[in-house]
């Protein structure tokens, strides 16, 4: 059985180290890294770098390649797709996506029928999960937590607060659209009927400054 990680040379190794110098000068520094890793290939958990180191892949492109990198069964999905058609629009119809829609239907839970929406990236899916929230509820006021993620479109951003880097120099486009943002501080360490009760008191808190400003509105008018 073979060992990993198989080390050719100390990475990032001299190939990697040229590509990064090349990255620097031509790609966005809006792209971050986590480490200097420069990937050529992979298959199944095993992803090789630029100078053949060998690892195993923990990443799985950030928890997408659920069936390992170039399954056979996925690059050939792949291959009749691209042979028939690979782009045209979502202004038109197309078969693959009803399908993949019946099948989805079938998998998620509850047994009502529902509705498929096809994105791109996380950071879109939090954008449409808060243009739903929006239309169904009527209401535009949201709970965000402190140290969580949900993109850097301009949407989520204003939902993100992990890192003040990602705000840096950009304003709250929900807060300028007339929307609250609550910063809510979490401890994993903290009893859940603890967290539960910091949450109920932030949100009474809430609807009773809302109320307030609602009435001092219609006194001023």
């Amino acid at each position: 059985m073979s060992k990993f990680p198989k080390i050719v040379v100390s990475p990032p190794g001299p190939k990697a180290r040229e590509f990064l110098r090349e990255d620097e000068k031509l790609i966005s520094a809006s792209y971050v890294k986590g480490y200097p890793l420069v990937v050529k290939s992979a298959r199944g958990c095993i992803v090789k770098d630029v100078d053949d180191n060998e690892y195993i892949d923990f990443n799985s492109g950030l928890a997408v390649m659920n069936v390992g990198h170039c399954h056979p069964r996925i690059i050939e999905a792949i291959k009749t797709q691209s042979e028939r058609l690979i782009h045209y629009s979502t202004d038109f119809y197309y078969d693959v996506l009803l399908e993949l829609a019946k099948k989805m239907n079938k998998l998620t839970p509850g047994g009502f029928l529902k509705k498929v929406f096809y994105a791109n990236s996380g950071t879109e899916s939090v954008e449409t999960a808060i243009k739903l929230a929006k239309w169904h509820t009527r209401k535009h006021r949201f709970l965000a937590f402190i140290g969580a993620f949900h993109g850097r479109t301009l949407g989520a951003l204003s939902f993100t607060a992990s890192k003040p880097v990602q705000q840096r120099y950009f304003s709250h486009f929900y807060l300028e659209s007339r929307m609250y943002h609550i910063l809510i501080v979490t401890d994993v360490h903290l009893n859940k009927h603890i967290q539960n009760a910091i949450i109920i008191v932030l949100i009474l808190l809430m609807n009773l400054f809302f109320k307030n400003t609602s009435r001092q509105k219609k006194q001023r008018l």
